[in-house]
This record gives C-alpha cells, structure tokens and sequence, in this order.
C-alpha cells in the first residue's frame, strides 16, 4: 500500500478508536475491539520505528481496556492523540 494511503487508513484508524474512547455506553468497547482487530492488520505493514512504536502501544493499551485488564478509556485517548501527528502528510 502506497506511504500516503497507508497514512491515511491508520489516521482513520485511530480516530475511529479515539472517538470509542471518548463516547460514553457499551458500543463504545465493541468498536475498540473492531479497532483492536484493525490495529494487529497495521501493525503487520511497513512502517517507521517511530510509527510501530506508538501504534504498539496504542495496541497493548487498547487490549488492556477491551479485557478490561487494567487499561481506561482515557489511557487510550492520550495514546491515540500522541500517535496521531506520526500519520499526518
């Protein structure tokens, strides 16, 4: 997939789950699961150190908050915001 396409479907991405993460009720952990599953696809394409390094963790913390193992939303939230500007143009 093409720098700028793969960019652009990751800040999607992440924007999806940035908004499960703000939004309040029972859907919002189905669409961090959905975005659990994205992320592992992602996760398996070429990218930066930089950009591998913020969407594993955004992955890790993702899945603690989907198992309810620890993880919140709002960890999630600051995880998405500090990965978003490495998938900007």
């Amino acid at each position: 997939m093409p720098d700028t396409v793969m960019k652009l479907a990751v800040r999607h991405l992440l924007l999806d789950l940035k908004d499960a993460a703000a939004a309040k009720g029972n859907s919002n952990r189905e669409t961090a699961q959905n975005c659990q599953d994205r992320l592992a696809l992602a996760l398996s394409t070429e990218l930066s150190a930089d950009q591998r390094k913020a969407l594993k963790q955004v992955f890790e913390i993702n899945g603690r908050w989907v198992r309810c193992s620890g993880g919140t939303a709002e960890r999630v939230r600051k995880a998405v915001e500090r990965a978003i500007p490495l998938f900007e143009h």
